[in-house]
């Protein structure tokens, strides 16, 4: 990979033209013009080429970012001639929102029309004090996840930096993002480059902490180890979904080219790399194939002494996927019981947002309901091999201490909790010890003030 001083990913020819750009990793290749602006190739080889300052890339990101609404003959600091130039060859957005749908949680999903015709769609899910952008990084998936909409669709291409930012810009004109998760269309990880420029920027132009933005990966192995250097302060998650290979191999076919045994060695190293990591696991829950209490045994012994958080995710219908049905509320109960009892595991039951409007995990489509047309994830085979289904644990019954509640039941320990609080309410607690601070350097002034009048 090559890097600028400053820190910005560039790997275009100097020698290639600059009205396009092209992204082929062994898929279709897209050249597209105009060029998008947040690209982080494409801009500082531009910006070179022409004899600029390449320090000008970060100033035009910066301003774009925080004026999604500007031209380039607003951006300050800059040449008039940059400006003029940006014009001719870059666009401010080269995706644009052709759908906005809203849950009745919430949840916003945004379908975005590539230049090129392609679509994809990126998720914004509400919390209490924090908004979540589920973004996608290829169009399409060639991992084959059997129960994922997108992984029937196969590979179609990959998304340049400047695709995956866009959707962040587009997100924050709805709601202020805080937090980003690579966890729509595509593997990140098989789109290494694009993605790591893009995580680079969201924290360096769009001011985001580099501990709010997770990558989730069915586990590329050579890559997860890589990720640990280049990004360590990023999150990781790992859609696991099986606890063995050959159960993981049927639920997650690619998942041949990538051992278990390799895979949790490169998770292990991943989380040695630096005190405090946590790697959040996905899995979910397909009733009849991988939720039986012997299964959750096998998989808290598989997790035991690592340092995870199981995120257990109740099946999500959808067009391709009619072989499978999720558990039971009980029997998830019962599963997410096993792992924090005997294991001592940290495990939530997640609660699904947007499953209304298709935005929900595995979901995610490329619908326009009003006319029925399909979805571009439901555009691929309907019928997929669907894996074999296992007898059910008649221990099920034995486990009859579990939550009333099967969603977003933590295992942590009151300190956990304390911190997951802290970080919900940061900002009004940031407020109360400001005004607390204020208070006591008033009281501090006003008793000099008497001390001197005395």
């Amino acid at each position: 990979m090559c890097t600028t001083p400053y820190g910005f990913d560039w790997c275009t020819s100097l020698t290639s033209s600059p009205q396009s750009v092209t992204t082929s990793t062994m898929v279709k290749k897209r050249t597209l013009s105009p060029l998008p602006a947040f690209d982080q190739k494409a801009l500082p080889v531009f910006l070179q080429k022409h004899d600029f300052k390449e320090l000008h890339a970060l100033t035009i990101w910066r301003y774009l970012a925080q004026h999604p609404d500007a031209t380039f003959a607003d951006i300050p600091g800059i040449p008039k001639t940059l400006r003029t130039l940006l014009g001719e060859h870059f666009a401010h957005f080269t995706t644009s929102v052709t759908t906005e749908q809203r849950s009745a949680d919430g949840t916003v999903k945004l379908l975005l029309k590539l230049q090129d015709g392609h679509e994809i769609e990126a998720v914004i899910m509400r919390h209490t004090g924090r908004n979540t952008l589920c973004v996608s990084s290829q169009v399409g998936c060639q991992m084959g996840c059997t129960f994922c909409a997108t992984g029937t669709l196969g590979i179609i291409a990959d998304l340049c930096s400047g695709e995956i930012l866009e959707q962040l810009a587009h997100a924050n004109r709805v709601a202020p993002i805080r937090n980003v998760v690579f966890m729509g269309m595509g593997e990140p990880l098989n789109n290494y480059d694009a993605v790591l420029a893009a995580i680079r920027a969201m924290t360096k132009v769009f001011g985001l902490a580099p501990k709010y933005i997770t990558l989730s990966t069915v586990g590329v192995i050579h890559r997860i180890r890589q990720l640990s250097r280049d990004a360590p302060l990023v999150r990781l998650a790992l859609s696991l979904h099986a606890p063995t290979q050959e159960m993981r191999s049927e639920i997650v076919p690619t998942s041949t080219a990538y051992p278990l045994d390799k895979l949790m060695a490169a998770i292990d190293d991943h989380l040695a790399m630096k005190e405090g990591r946590l790697v959040m696991v996905e899995y979910c829950m397909l009733a009849g194939v991988n939720d039986s209490i012997e299964t959750a045994h096998t998989l808290g012994k598989l997790l035991q002494n690592r340092s995870v958080h199981v995120n257990l995710i109740p099946y999500n219908t959808t067009d391709v996927g009619a072989q499978f049905q999720s558990p039971s509320a009980e029997d998830i109960r019962a599963f997410h019981a096993v792992l924090r009892e005997p294991y001592n595991l940290k495990a939530t039951i997640r609660e699904n947002h947007g499953t209304d409007i298709d935005g929900a995990c595995g979901q995610l489509a490329l619908k326009n309901k009003p006319d029925g047309s399909r979805d571009i994830e439901d555009l691929g085979p309907r019928r997929t091999k669907a894996p074999r289904k296992t007898k059910k644990s008649s221990s099920t019954s034995d486990n009859a201490s579990v939550d009333a509640s099967p969603v977003a039941t933590s295992t942590g320990s009151w300190l956990t909790r304390v911190n997951v609080f802290i970080d919900e309410y940061q900002q009004a607690i940031g407020f109360i010890l400001l005004g607390a601070s204020v208070a006591v350097l008033a009281i501090g002034i006003a008793r000099r003030g008497r001390t001197h009048l005395s």
